[in-house]
């Protein structure tokens, strides 16, 4: 784990609070969860600062989607108290997104890639 990453961690569990992140974090994790449009509120920060801290945290497997899906978006985010969980999201972070990334290679590169690249790349996605 990154050290910025654990630094951002102690300060939510500590509650010092240094930047939007961090409050948006201890915002979860003391409320047992929350969704965007109450975190927007209470917290008064703008949408996008707010879902790219959202994203961060996430890919770090600080916070995770949960609760209901209302018109294509999940209801409820929840903070992550196990260390052990967060490596294993983190990792399948990592994963779909290799994976995305493979895909894109295929679909924009593949006229330029020999066959064994290619082939590669087809094992990586089935």
């Amino acid at each position: 784990m990154q050290p910025k990453i654990k630094a951002l961690i102690e300060q939510i569990e500590s509650g010092q609070l240094k930047s939007n992140m961090s409050r948006i974090g201890h915002f979860i994790m003391t409320r047992g969860g929350s969704d965007i449009e109450t975190m927007r509120s209470i917290l008064n920060i703008k949408h996008q600062s707010l879902t790219g801290s959202m994203s961060i945290m996430e890919d770090n497997g600080l916070i995770f989607k949960s609760g209901t899906c209302k018109d294509g978006r999940f209801t409820q985010w929840m903070w992550e108290p196990s260390s052990v969980m967060r490596m294993m999201r983190t990792h399948d972070v990592k994963q779909r997104k290799f994976e995305l990334l493979c895909k894109r290679l295929y679909s924009d590169f593949s006229d330029m890639m020999s066959n064994t690249m290619i082939d590669e790349i087809d094992k990586i996605l089935n």
